[in-house]
C-alpha cells in the first residue's frame, strides 16, 4: 500500500454497535471475546458467523507446542518482514491497563492510546465517548474508495435492527 494515498479513521464500538454486531452470530457459536467480534467485523469480507469460527479454530491451534515451533523457525530462518504484501497486523494492548495509570492529578486517563494507525498496523484501545459510554476505538487506514465502502459496511453491519412489532386493532 502506498503510504501517501491512505485515509485514516477511527471508529467507536459502544455497548449498542457491540450488541448488533453479536446479534448476527447464533448463539450456537457460543460465547465471543470483543476482540473477536470486533476484529472480524472490521476485517473479514464474509458473514460475521464464518469468521469467528475461523478464528476461534486459529486460537485452538495455536498450542504452546506450536508457539515453540514458530518461534525456533525464526531463530533458524530469520525472522520475516513485517512489510510485506497481504500483511496486517492488529494490536489489542486494551488489557494493559493505560487508562489506570495516574499523572498525578487525580483523575483516570480519558484516553492513553495511540493517535493513529500505520498502514500495515491497526489498534483497538478502550475509550469513553463524549456521552460517557464505554467501548472501544479502532483506528484503521485504507485507500480512500476501499475506507467509504469500509464506511458503508461497517453502518450496515452495526445498524441496530427494531424488532418487529405487531400492532393489534381494538376495532
Amino acid at each position: 500500500m502506498d503510504d501517501n494515498n491512505l485515509v485514516h479513521r477511527s471508529f467507536f464500538f459502544g455497548p449498542k454497535e457491540k450488541r448488533a454486531l453479536r446479534n448476527q452470530l447464533p448463539s450456537s457459536l457460543g460465547p465471543c471475546s470483543t476482540f473477536e467480534v470486533l476484529m472480524v467485523g472490521m476485517l473479514y469480507t464474509y458473514p460475521l458467523e464464518y469468521g469467528i469460527r475461523l478464528l476461534k479454530k486459529a486460537k485452538v491451534e495455536m498450542s504452546k507446542e506450536y508457539v515453540k515451533s514458530v518461534e525456533y523457525l525464526m531463530v533458524i530462518k530469520g525472522r520475516p518482514l513485517f512489510v510485506q504484501q497481504g500483511n496486517y497486523i492488529v494490536s489489542d494492548p486494551t488489557r494493559v491497563g493505560f487508562g489506570d495509570v495516574d499523572f498525578g492529578l487525580g483523575k483516570k486517563a480519558i484516553y492513553s492510546g495511540v493517535a493513529r494507525a500505520l498502514s500495515i498496523i491497526s489498534f483497538c484501545m478502550r475509550f469513553n465517548n463524549r456521552k460517557g459510554d464505554e467501548g472501544n476505538v479502532i483506528h484503521i487506514c485504507l485507500p480512500p474508495l476501499v475506507m467509504e465502502r469500509f464506511e458503508q459496511e461497517l453502518k450496515r453491519m452495526t445498524k441496530e435492527v427494531e424488532p418487529n412489532r405487531l400492532v393489534t386493532s381494538m376495532l
